[in-house]
Parts: structure tokens; sequence; C-alpha cells
């Protein structure tokens, strides 16, 4: 839905303003339905977002930025693999910052989006 032209300027897809005016079209014809509201208000935030050129074009920017690999220990957190966590701490300093915004592994392992293990958190605390 989102168009990146020859000039790496980020645009919306035709595809998106008809999408957005069906949304708005089904709440008008059957009422508020929650869900469909916080889409419709997501999608006119990103349609405000990106017609600001420069929003745009930091968005088309960091698109082609080619993002660092994660640590070996970031993947064992993911994992919620305590043996390997421990075993990648002998190589690790726990309190090591990682990336663009400075992630240590107890951060990565407190904001993992999928799973969360406690037993991993504990290890992590206990190391540093």
């Amino acid at each position: 839905m989102v168009v990146v032209g020859d000039d790496g300027a980020t645009r919306l897809s035709s595809e998106f303003a008809i999408l957005l005016q069906d949304i708005e079209t089904a709440l008008q014809d059957s009422g508020e339905i929650a869900e469909l509201r916080e889409m419709a208000d997501a999608m006119k935030m990103m349609k405000e977002t990106l017609s600001n050129p420069e929003i745009a074009k930091s968005n088309a920017d960091s698109q082609r930025t080619p993002l660092e690999p994660l640590p070996e220990i970031f993947d064992a957190i993911e994992a919620c693999d305590v043996e390997a966590v421990r075993a990648a701490l002998k190589n690790w300093d726990v309190n090591a910052a990682v990336g663009e915004y400075e992630a240590t592994a107890l951060y990565h392992a407190m904001s993992c989006m999928h799973e969360t293990s406690l037993e991993v958190i504990n290890l992590l605390l206990d190391e540093g």
C-alpha cells in the first residue's frame, strides 16, 4: 500500500485510498465498530504522516538502510532457550548495548514480541 518512487519519496498507492474509503463507508452503513474505527484512524494517521515530505523521505531512507544482524544471545533469548543464553553469556558482556536503540540482552528479553521466558530474564538479572 506504500509505494517508493524513483526519487525515493514514499507515497500511498491508489489501493490505499480505495480501502480507506471502503472502511469509511462500512462505518457509515453499519454504525461504529471499534475495530473499523481504529483501522480508519490508523490509516488516516499514516496518510497524514506520509504526506509530510520530510517524514516520507526519512521513512524511505530508513527502509534502504540494512539492519545490523542481532548477536547470537538475542537469537537465544527470542527462542526462550535458557541453555543457549547461558552458553552465549560466556562470550558476551550482559550489559553490552547493541544496535540503534542500544538494547541490552535484558532489555531485549523484556521486549520480545512473541514470548518472554521468565527463566531467561532471571538468568540475565543474575548475571548482571
